[in-house]
């Protein structure tokens, strides 16, 4: 670039920096106290913190990066041009992404700045102004550029891996065909969780709530009532929601409530599991209700456990621990698929005269030899 047309000053590249910085400052001045009070919790939320980590410096070194094109197009660096090239539509993005759950209300400043970046993007590529100063020949991508590249690159890596990851948790998380399962004895399964009984306990009977909700019932030798519910959960769980939500399960009327015994959380990578024991009085005559449950918000999955004991405590939060520990939510670890076994290619594993069809809770055995 000769020194002439370094000299020259251009007002509307100008006034569209200063116009850009502003934002870059708006948008930098919202991000910081958001960094404290919601980005950082979200990242300690998360099962994955890492990569939700590197998502939000993506984000704050892409603002910083928009900064850093504004310095250098100060300068007349050969740099400036494909580094604003690369800055704005990581701002435009970016500001896009963050107001579309405020869409309903969109106002005349919000559709400005949009507008801003469009046309800023635009001046930059089909302006003559821009040629004559920073002249397409002369331009270099250089550290700014390969940064810039480089960032693209994260975000692109950082989207493909969201994807996946979204596609392998519905995959798990889908509800199968109990069937196509295999289930140890005394295992029971709607295809959508698989749940072990303890070994004392006596099935009654099976029910279906609603389409999201199945129930089984069991007894023990003390009498026990015992109901396990399969559900599909439609919200991330809370101590706060969860407690609202077990209202409907109570054995007993509420009248008959008398005080809450113990409670506890145990938080695992993926799921939560809330116990709860509660103490009723009918007739003068003590009841204790204990009631577990295993939630995944992400696989939209759960199985609740209530077991209601009369004149004595018999279930310790250890046991409840113990049983929902061992009640899987992803069934799809114990497909047949997954375990490579065709039944075309071994039909003799599943004739009707020997061998029991998949998902009965027996095992397969090799015929003797």
């Amino acid at each position: 670039m000769d020194t002439d047309s370094q000299n020259k000053y251009n007002p509307t590249l100008a006034v569209l920096l200063c116009v850009y910085f502003v934002l870059l400052v708006r948008t930098l001045i919202g991000a910081i106290p958001m960094l404290f009070h919601s980005i950082l919790p979200d990242i300690l939320r998360q099962s994955n913190p890492s990569g939700w980590a590197l998502f939000y410096l993506v984000y704050f070194l892409g603002v910083f990066y928009g900064f850093w094109a504004i310095v250098l197009a100060l300068k007349s660096s050969k740099t400036a041009i494909p580094a604003l090239k690369l800055a704005l539509p990581f701002s435009f993005f970016s500001f896009v992404f963050s107001i579309l759950p405020k869409l309903s209300v969109v106002s005349y400043l919000t559709l400005a700045i949009i507008i801003f970046y469009i046309g800023f993007f635009i001046y930059l590529c089909k302006s003559d102004r821009i040629e004559e100063d920073f002249p397409k020949y002369e331009r270099r991508l250089g550290t700014p550029g390969t940064i810039g590249v480089a960032l693209y690159s994260i975000i692109l890596i950082l989207f493909v891996g969201t994807i996946s990851y979204r596609i392998a948790q519905d995959r798990s998380g889908r509800d199968v065909d109990p069937s196509t399962l295999t289930l140890k004895p005394g295992e029971v399964s709607d295809g959508r969780t698989v749940f072990t009984p303890k070994p004392e306990w006596i099935q009654d009977s099976t029910a279906t709530i609603e389409d999201f909700r199945n129930m089984y019932y069991y007894h023990d030798r003390d009498s026990s009532k015992i109901a396990i519910f399969s559900c599909q959960e439609e919200y991330e769980p809370t101590r706060d929601t969860y407690i609202y939500s077990i209202c409907e399960d109570q054995p007993l009327d509420v009248d008959f409530y008398q005080d809450e015994i113990a409670h506890k959380t145990f938080e695992t990578q993926d799921d939560i599991i809330y116990i709860d024991q509660y103490r009723y009085k009918k007739d003068s005559t003590s009841f204790y209700w204990t009631y577990a449950s295993k939630l995944n918000g992400k696989l939209m999955k759960g199985i609740r456990l209530s077991i209601l004991e009369k004149d004595s405590l018999r279930t310790s939060i250890t046991d409840m621990e113990q049983i929902l520990h061992n009640c899987l939510l992803s069934t799809k670890e114990r497909s047949l698929k997954n375990q490579r076994i065709n039944q075309e290619n071994n039909p003799d594993k599943y004739d009707k005269d020997g061998y029991p069809p998949p998902g009965t809770g027996q095992e397969i055995h090799e015929p003797a030899e």
